[in-house]
């Protein structure tokens, strides 16, 4: 499951980060991105690692 933009909320968009489709990335409307995975699974764990930081920096910010 994808987790939404800790910035604006949106569910992301999963989609392919280059034209043979041989990796993948999620991209948000907001900008944000999770960095490329040679597969779905680790373009979405990529992206729920990269919001979980996003929290984490929130937070120690306050």
């Amino acid at each position: 499951m994808i987790d939404r933009c800790f910035i604006c909320r949106q569910v992301p968009i999963l989609m392919p980060a280059n034209i043979a489709h041989t990796t993948w990335q999620c991209v948000c409307d907001c900008g944000k991105a999770s960095h490329s995975a040679r597969n779905k699974k680790g373009a979405v764990d990529n992206w729920n690692t990269l919001q979980r930081f996003e929290r984490i920096i929130a937070e120690k910010g306050k």
